[in-house]
């Protein structure tokens, strides 16, 4: 996990990428951010990335096999969607980047996501997102305890249980549409 936000850190703050954010319409600007983001995915776990640009609100989608073609606004964010919560959640917060537990709109997958905010002298200009693969995360989160007497869980604002150490190795999924509170 701290390798990922290592790697987030370092692409919010690529000069391609924060330049094409401020200038969504340059097309040479486009090409630039387009390439920087493919080499963040090639060493990224996840090798996708979700991103929402400030200015216009529209947001994108890409993942290792997207050609160029590919890389265009898919929708536009807007605060009231619930669906759209991830964006304004990371844009609102004080801090530099937000994990969420959160479905992917396009491929419908649940996953957990790294928001991180993309900013240039101070001035917000979007959120970069990526999806955190599951085997990684629960690794990182669960790898270290001894099962037999430790459970681990992870909960959102609400209570509802996201993850599940306990039900590691049953077959059942670990990452699941829940409605089960922590009691």
């Amino acid at each position: 996990l701290n390798r990922e936000i290592g790697l987030m850190k370092k692409a919010v703050q690529c000069s391609e990428i924060t330049e094409w954010f401020e200038d969504e319409e340059h097309y040479g600007k486009k090409i630039e951010a387009f390439r920087e983001m493919n080499s963040f995915m090639s060493v990224l776990n996840s090798a996708n990335l979700y991103f929402g640009v400030a200015s216009s609100l529209n947001e994108y989608s890409i993942d290792a096999e997207s050609a160029f073609t590919d890389y265009r606004s898919f929708a536009t964010l807007n605060r009231g969607q619930d669906k759209d919560r991830w964006y304004f959640e990371c844009a609102d917060s004080p801090n530099e980047y937000v994990l969420n537990v959160d479905i992917d709109k396009l491929k419908r997958r649940k996953l957990v996501w790294l928001n991180y905010k993309v900013e240039s002298d101070g001035k917000f200009l979007g959120v970069l997102a990526t999806g955190l693969q599951f085997d990684h995360s629960l690794e990182e989160i669960f790898g270290e305890y001894d099962q037999a007497n430790v459970r681990s869980v992870v909960i959102d604002e609400h209570g509802v249980i996201q993850m599940d150490s306990a039900i590691a190795g049953t077959g059942q999924k670990l990452i699941f549409e829940s409605s089960r509170k922590l009691v």
